[in-house]
């Protein structure tokens, strides 16, 4: 099926005409989250897992070098999954609290995190912890984004569960990029791989994700990228949307070499390599950590 698309004023792309809100919560309700088994991975295998726990303490770092004057050490998780974010920051000695819809991928992989998982509609999770008057040292937001019909309105519910020293970090896969263009207009891919309406509402890059913020409330610190899977595709040999047996193989690249990167001991460097991957349009993923504007 072939979708419209028009540009927000924020700059990201976004499905045209977006559905009510009453029919996305049928979707989400009536299949996402029904079918846990295909949402989450059913095993990871040991180099898939170092990736995870590199990945996380690099990204552990990345947020609290923004708060290590603090002395509230608290983290909230929206989206979050699995729970391996949740748990590196537990294991750093933090009080986690992750928001999920489901409690299947944390049971599974982090079941140590059962007890700091809140489970159910994130939205009216995070307007209970708003009533509550609660607040944390660091949020994370990882690929919540693009699912959501107004984007800047999550963000504004969110910016009430920061104080003027929190740090937030975004994380939204980085599409409609100059590669992809590239890589469409190449016959080098079989279909527009990034466009999964109704999953994915909204599509965003390091540019638009920034007026995000900025229309936000929110100021733009840092911006992170990570390895971009989809530089394989420009290979006949790992061209995994041609020939889907390349796929495993070039997954597994794309982490040995994202861990060997992001394993490095000079964390600066290791910092502005991924920045700079994403100030140039690179990256399946782009990052961006931000705090409260003054009001």
């Amino acid at each position: 099926m072939e979708h419209k698309f028009t540009v927000a004023p924020e700059g990201y792309i976004r499905v045209d005409p977006l559905p009510s809100s009453a029919e996305l919560s049928a979707y989400y309700s009536s299949d996402y989250y029904q079918n846990p088994h295909g949402t989450y991975a059913s095993e990871y295998t040991l180099d898939e897992i170092r990736h995870k726990s590199v990945r996380n303490q690099f990204l552990f770092r990345v947020i609290t070098d923004q708060v290590s004057h603090s002395k509230n050490y608290t983290f909230l998780d929206i989206g979050c999954g699995e729970g391996f974010l949740l748990a590196t920051f537990a294991r750093n000695g933090w009080d986690v609290l992750g928001l999920d819809f489901s409690s299947y991928g944390v049971e599974k992989f982090n079941p140590n995190m059962i007890d700091n998982l809140f489970v159910g509609d994130i939205y009216h999770s995070i307007e209970n912890l708003i009533e509550n008057k609660k607040t944390f040292a660091c949020i994370n937001l990882g690929n919540v984004l693009e699912h959501v019909i107004s984007p800047v309105l999550l963000l504004e519910r969110i910016r009430n569960l920061m104080s003027q020293h929190s740090a937030l970090l975004i994380t939204v896969p980085n599409d409609f990029s100059k590669l992809q263009e590239f890589l469409q207009d190449s016959n080098l891919i079989e279909k527009p791989y990034w466009i999964t309406v109704p999953d994915h509402l909204n599509y965003f890059n390091h540019n638009s994700l920034s007026e995000t913020v900025r229309r936000s409330q929110l100021i733009p610190i840092e911006v992170i990228g990570d390895f971009p899977i989809e530089w394989f595709l420009t290979n006949v040999r790992s061209n995994y949307s041609k020939d889907p047996s390349a796929g495993k193989a070039a997954h597994f690249a794309r982490i040995t070499l994202d861990t060997l990167i992001t394993s490095g001991e000079d964390f600066e460097a290791i910092k502005n390599f991924w920045s700079a991957m994403a100030g140039v349009g690179q990256g399946r993923t782009v990052s961006i950590l931000c705090r409260k504007l003054d009001q």
